[in-house]
């Protein structure tokens, strides 16, 4: 048999290993190794919110989520929903090209995502808990300033390679705010549409998909300059259909609560 041309079944377990830790040090698979960890946390610990939901057939749940289209507190929502998924594509995609890549290499985009990751997870942690106590507006009020702040610097900043900070910085800061939107919108789905959490849950996962597909398909078009003005308009139209749905949700329990 000719040398190379081993099949997948004939490959040993520790030649497999041998290949795979060879092939983890070339730098294009350096850039997915923290991207890959990042989104596979992050889908589970989305996951394990919902998996006491009561499970229906896949048919039913197409047609609920089509239904759940309909209601106006949903289609307000759309917006910042898809603001999720558009700045989590740019964190994980432009922000390491564009900012990190260029300015202080390749082999750093790994520490700064951990900065990013680490601060997401106990920022999600902190406001899951906080909530209970000051409600979710102020939280959802600090992830609108993280983020514009996050904006106007990226606008405006230069990276350099002697201010390593600023990455650090800028990455945790991103792990701030996108903590607020993964925590409060999904608190607001959830609070909103009790009935029909399956239906709900299904379009928040859908429309936030369309914010990775968004962004990744103007990737290659836009420079990072244009990138940040579509998310800023994006940002800004669904901060405005999340206050409709806020004033919205007080009336009702203003009127429940009169009824009382």
């Amino acid at each position: 048999k000719r040398r190379g041309s081993i099949s997948a079944q004939e490959v040993s377990g520790i030649a497999l290993l041998a290949a795979t830790a060879n092939q983890l040090r070339k730098p294009n698979q350096q850039l997915l190794i923290p991207i890959t960890i990042f989104i596979g946390m992050e889908q589970a610990f989305i996951g394990a919110d919902f998996t006491q939901i009561k499970r229906i057939s896949g048919i039913a749940l197409l047609a609920a989520t089509a239904n759940q289209l309909r209601k106006p507190n949903q289609q307000l929502l759309i917006p910042i929903t898809i603001f999720i998924g558009m700045e989590q594509a740019f964190i994980g995609a432009d922000f390491t090209q564009a900012y990190v890549s260029c300015a202080i290499g390749i082999h750093q985009i790994g520490y700064v995502m951990i900065c990013f990751g680490v601060v997401n997870a106990v920022c999600s942690i902190i406001f899951g808990s906080v909530m209970k106590y000051i409600g979710r507006i102020p939280i959802i009020i600090l992830g609108i300033i993280a983020h514009g702040a996050l904006f106007i610097v990226l606008l405006f900043w230069r990276p350099h390679p002697e201010h390593m900070w600023v990455f650090f910085t800028l990455s945790g800061l991103w792990g701030v705010g996108d903590a607020v939107w993964q925590t409060q919108i999904n608190g607001i789905y959830g609070a909103l549409f009790r009935r029909n959490k399956e239906a709900a849950f299904s379009n928040y996962r859908l429309w936030e998909s369309a914010g990775f597909v968004i962004a990744y398909a103007y990737s290659t078009t836009l420079c990072a300059r244009m990138k940040l003005y579509v998310m800023i308009s994006v940002m800004i139209l669904g901060i405005f259909g999340w206050i409709v749905v806020e004033i919205k949700h007080w009336r009702k329990e203003m009127r429940l609560k009169k009824l009382e």
